[in-house]
């Protein structure tokens, strides 16, 4: 239930930036989850959201210590407040706390306690400037969630909502304004991979025009080509480590030339990343 609302509301705003790019050596690869992505630089909350997704395949203190290495590769004026971060984890591991509104129904009512509960929570960890710094549009967003509950009940007819709805957009901020159409861009976006190709191609056609459209279902089919790829390396990388014929010498020289053979050199970081992840341990998140 916990997650369920804090997602509602949008508690937690990330979107990696997801390319097809080498990686840079200034964002070293830490989580499975983290690859195909750069760290997103938008602002430190975004920053430091970055590198919490890695939660779950490895722990905290590793993820301290890959933000420490980030911020050494970094000038001066351009690294983060690691001790802003600690007040972002432990700000984070509070919000598992909360004593949190049956908000099954997703009534105003109980949204509204939340976000005060949420409001006073970031009381506690930040300053008033940190506060700004780290929350100004999440909780700009949110209360424009619970504007919007609001006139649907209001409205007498979804030609009357949809009039207050579009003069409560006009009087957002051109940047707000622009937050707002991304994120609810994005789920849309999310939505069509439920979809049938053709079906998911004609949505996002609709939504992003036929170009970016074309971009994305590239972008999909590569990403599926990789993963198909990847399988069969393994699988054949598995049968050469089971070989009792080979020596240890012979083993990795063999999956060096499989390796090399299956994957462009651009690629080779990132499989080798992958090899090494799928035989470390699963950690406990502390």
């Amino acid at each position: 239930m916990k997650k369920t609302v804090l997602a509602v509301l949008g508690v937690v705003v990330t979107v990696g930036a997801v390319t097809d790019n080498q990686f840079s050596d200034e964002s070293p690869i830490l989580a499975a989850s983290q690859l195909d992505t750069q760290v997103d630089r938008e602002s430190s909350r975004d920053t430091f959201e970055y590198f919490l997704s890695g939660l779950g395949e490895v722990n905290l203190p590793a993820i301290s210590d890959h933000l420490e290495s980030y911020n050494q590769a970094q000038a001066t004026s351009h690294q983060l407040d690691e001790s802003l971060f600690q007040q972002f984890v432990d700000y984070k591991a509070a919000l598992q706390t909360l004593n949190l509104p049956d908000v099954d129904t997703l009534a105003p009512e109980a949204l509204q306690v939340l976000h005060e509960q949420l409001l006073i929570l970031q009381q506690q960890f930040f300053s008033a400037e940190q506060q700004t710094q780290l929350f100004s549009e999440e909780n700009q967003l949110r209360q424009l969630a619970l504007t919007q509950l609001a006139l649907k009940r209001q409205a007498t007819s979804d030609a009357d909502y949809q009039t207050l709805w579009q003069q409560e957009l006009s009087r957002l901020s051109p940047d707000l304004r622009k937050s707002y159409h991304n994120a609810t861009l994005l789920s849309q976006l999310q939505q069509t991979y439920t979809l049938t190709s053709q079906e998911r191609y004609l949505q996002q056609q609709a939504l992003v025009g036929p170009e970016a459209a074309e971009r994305l279902t590239q972008l999909t089919q590569k990403r599926q080509h990789f993963q198909e790829t990847l399988q069969q390396y393994l699988a054949r990388r598995d049968t050469i480590l089971a070989d009792p014929g080979f020596t240890a010498q012979e083993q990795a020289s063999e999956i060096r030339q499989l390796r090399e053979a299956s994957f462009p050199a651009h690629q080779q970081r990132r499989v080798s990343a992958l090899e090494s992840m799928q035989h470390q341990p699963q950690h406990q998140l502390n």
